[in-house]
């Protein structure tokens, strides 16, 4: 099984607003990750709203590698209408995969 990232990114995001960690570098320790990596991971609630509701209503866990963090990460730098047609391509191509 496979964490959703983007509610992945929402529990860290929580935590540290929480002060659970005082920062990225502290979460990274603990998760025993660098605190670029705590970051690229965060970064995902940058995604378009629309973006971020289609990935979460994919569950969590996930039954497979579905959509990873590593796909989603270049979409962030998109507007939100091309979020929305690399997403579906990505779901598409990984759909294709497992038919």
């Amino acid at each position: 099984m496979y964490r959703n990232p983007v509610l992945l990114a929402r529990e860290w995001q929580k935590s540290l607003d929480e002060g659970t960690y005082a920062s990225r570098a502290d979460l990274g320790r603990t998760k025993g990750i660098s605190r670029a990596r705590v970051t690229q991971i965060l970064n995902l609630l940058r995604l378009s709203s629309d973006v971020l509701r289609q990935v979460l209503d994919l569950g969590d866990p996930l039954p497979s590698r579905i959509i990873t963090e590593r796909r989603l990460r270049p979409l962030v730098v998109w507007p939100e209408g091309k979020q929305r047609n690399m997403l579906d391509t990505i779901l598409a191509h990984r759909k294709s995969k497992n038919s």
